[in-house]
């Protein structure tokens, strides 16, 4: 009988390999099943908008950036409780592209430390329009959007900066004309130095849009002097027959522009005391405000330094008064007098009108009315709120008041509806009852 050699780990691996395999692989899955029961694998749409990059080479520019897309994930339960907007990249691959209108698919990954990933996106393509960049440099020119003040010039300005750059899409690049820096003088009668927001204008000073100026603000230095050998004036309007009629008041006037500069004669506008008068205004007959356009009484040897004209804005009101129209009659309203009798208590109150005194001065009582309103009341007795209206040009019901607005108004039904009498119920014959014998 022959005795059998050893097995060798060797002779023992190569005989039992594939149940190894086979406990590995039942291992890995029974690992797996626990896992999913423990952390399951969840599909949905993510609950926030994701922003597209779009993709290109440097020389280009997105014309119109895409809108934020939806992105749909299968990623473990826990990986969903932590997840971010900024774990999600969508993409749009444009390289390579001139310029152009493209249709692409987008593409879209999570961060690496996150286990998942993207199963759709929402929509799956966008459009988007390249364009060619393009730049170009600008020297910066201070522009006032209001002059100094009257009297006042711009001798120069600087700035920090000498020139801007523009750049974006080469069709809009080449809109532009200039790069401006804008400022208000309007209040300015000395140098000032401020900080300018820069911006790209067509030639016709209109704002360029989509196009980045570089740098953004500049710093500048604008020196504002009086004018040599000019003198400023205010301009004082001249009324004549300032006397308006009864009942009308001058309320305020004013001028545009409310002062000139003057040159000529210095001794001659000295004596004029700072101030120039417009040639006369008349008010004669004037119930109501107006605007004029008028020169300057100026003297002999003094002239404006540019020409202007003095618009003169006077404002007339009438004069308010109060008067109060007494014993006048409450009528009702909303009831038939043919159905009902109604008694008011008082019948007749007094009535305050405040407005215009011409208006009032030709008032009469019997443009006004008083008005105790019924409708939908029946008999009884009732507390009521008076109304009061005015039939005349110039004034509403809101130039009126009652000073005692509330009435005792008596109802009394005429034709009152009988109240129906119920009919006796005949009492009830009891007959005899047969018997039948059988």
């Amino acid at each position: 009988m022959t005795n059998a050699s050893p097995q060798t780990p060797r002779h023992f691996i190569a005989d039992n390999f594939g149940w190894l395999i086979g406990s590995v692989v039942l291992a890995v899955v029974v690992w797996f099943a626990a896992q999913n029961q423990q952390n399951p694998v969840e599909q949905q749409q993510f609950a926030s908008s994701i922003p597209v990059q779009v993709l290109k080479d440097s020389t280009m520019l997105v014309v119109d950036q895409p809108q934020p897309v939806r992105v749909v994930l299968r990623a473990p339960h826990t990986v969903w409780e932590a997840l971010d907007a900024n774990d999600i990249s969508v993409s749009a691959d444009l390289r390579g592209k001139t310029a152009g209108v493209y249709t692409v698919p987008l593409s879209a990954v999570l961060s690496a430390n996150r286990l998942g990933v993207v199963s759709e996106i929402r929509p799956g393509q966008v459009t988007v329009t390249l364009a060619k960049r393009s730049e170009q440099a600008f020297t910066i020119n201070v522009t006032p959007t209001a002059d100094p003040p009257v009297g006042f010039y711009v001798v120069g300005s600087k700035t920090t900066e000498s020139s801007a750059k523009v750049s974006g899409s080469e069709a809009q690049v080449k809109l532009v004309t200039a790069v401006v820096a804008r400022i208000n003088l309007s209040d300015t009668n000395k140098a000032v130095t401020r900080v300018l927001d820069l911006v790209a204008v067509d030639g016709e000073g209109s704002t360029v849009p989509d196009v980045v100026v570089t740098p953004q603000q500049v710093t500048a230095t604008i020196d504002v002097e009086p004018r040599p050998g000019v003198r400023v004036l205010k301009v004082v309007p001249s009324l004549m027959n300032a006397t308006l009629p009864q009942g009308y008041v001058l309320s305020n006037y004013s001028s545009v522009p409310v002062n000139v500069a003057l040159r000529g004669d210095l001794s001659t506008i000295e004596s004029m005391h700072d101030s120039v008068s417009t040639e006369p205004i008349n008010l004669t007959n004037k119930t109501a405000s107006f605007t004029q356009t008028v020169k300057l009484a100026l003297p002999a040897g003094v002239t404006l330094t540019d020409p202007v004209n003095i618009v003169v804005s006077i404002t007339i009101d009438p004069i308010n008064v109060t008067r109060t129209f007494d014993n006048i009659l409450v009528q009702t309203q909303g009831l038939d007098s043919a159905d009902f009798a109604i008694t008011t208590k008082p019948d007749h109150v007094s009535v305050i009108v405040t407005g215009p005194q011409p208006v009032l001065d030709a008032l009469q009582a019997a443009d006004i009315t008083v008005i105790a309103p019924l409708s939908e009341l029946g008999s009884g007795t009732y507390t009521i709120t008076l109304q009061a209206a005015v039939a005349h040009a110039g004034l509403t019901s809101d130039n009126l008041r009652i000073p005692n607005n509330q009435v005792q108004v008596t109802i009394a039904a005429l034709h009152p509806t009988p109240t129906p009498t119920a009919s006796p119920i005949p009492s009830a014959t009891l007959l005899p009852t047969a018997s039948v014998t059988p």
